[in-house]
Order: structure tokens, then sequence, then C-alpha cells
């Protein structure tokens, strides 16, 4: 796109955004892969100290050997989105067939290397009644954080697929009993 930033604007921002401390870069998207100087960007990241995390979608982009990269680039943590336990409610969900298998798979591989993962979940009235399940994914990928959103009705978010009250409530109870026990 000719509006986005050339490499060289990406790294001056880069150097912008340290000047505001030890904030948390997060290279998120779209798809984030998509793009043929993210490497570039994440090193420069890295080098300047910034605790640099990356959100890649989950698409066939999205491969071993791009998270062994993640990695020796020195990405603090991968996070990925789960919004069901199952490829009906997350594929559906997301709009794109695979992408469940493909959250699983990188979730696997950033674990068998031993990088950071962390698992980002929209809640809507289809995928809120297993979160129980949700949250069992999440423990068995060896997550360091299950970051909950609540759906924010813009764009292609329908009304009808937000919560009603009780069901926040709910939701909420929910997080808070997990949150005693979980190891993430």
């Amino acid at each position: 796109n000719p509006l986005e930033l050339t490499t060289q604007q990406g790294f001056h921002l880069l150097e912008a955004v340290k000047t505001f401390g030890d904030p948390l870069m997060v290279f998120t998207g779209g798809d984030p892969l998509k793009r043929p100087d993210l490497s570039s960007l994440l090193e420069k990241s890295v080098e300047l100290g910034l605790r640099t995390t990356v959100t890649p979608s989950a698409t066939p982009l999205l491969t071993a050997d791009a998270i062994a990269a993640f990695q020796r680039m020195g990405i603090a943590r991968m996070a990925v989105s789960l919004d069901g336990p199952d490829p009906e409610i997350h594929d559906g969900f997301r709009r794109v067939r695979g992408s469940f298998d493909r959250t699983l798979f990188a979730l696997e591989e950033a674990h068998r290397i031993g990088l950071d993962t962390q698992i980002n979940t929209t809640v809507t009235r289809h995928n809120r009644l297993r979160l129980r399940q949700i949250a069992e994914i999440v423990e068995r990928s060896g997550a360091r954080l299950w970051s909950v959103f609540f759906l924010v009705t813009t764009g292609r978010a329908l009304v009808e697929d937000d919560l009603a009250a009780e069901d926040y409530e709910d939701v909420f109870s929910f997080l808070y009993d997990l949150s005693t026990k979980a190891s993430f």
C-alpha cells in the first residue's frame, strides 16, 4: 500500500517509540508476515531494546521457518488468536477455513522451540459457553498469557454476536475463578 511507511520511516518510528522509555512494541495487522521488510523492522526493534512481540495471522505464511526466525531475532513473544475450541467455532468466527489448525500448529511449534506465546480470544455469544474448553487448550499449549477481549460491534462484528449483560457477568466470574488457579 503506498500509504504504508517505508522501511526507513519504520526505523525512525521505532527510534521515536524507544524515547518513550520501555514500551511494548507489538507488530500486528492484518498479517504482519505480508510485509516484505518485517524481519528488518523486527530486528531493528529488538536492537533498540524494545520489548518486541508479533501477532501473525494464522495463514500459510505462518510456517515453522517464520516462527523459528521470530525466536532467532529475539522476539519476546508471539501471540495468536484462538476464538473457539474447534474448527467449527474458530474458523467460523475468523471466516478462514483451516485457521484453527494453523493456530494450533503455530502454538505447538513455538512451544517446541521455546518461544513464549500468548493466546488472544474474542468472547462472543458463539463461544461464551466454550471458554472452559478454550482455557484447556491455552493450558496445554504452555502459553504464558491468555488475553480475553470482548466484542466491539464495529466493522463486520454484529450487535447480535455480542453478549447480554448477564452473560458478561458469567464470563467475568469464570475468568476470575480461572485466574486463581491457571498457570497462565
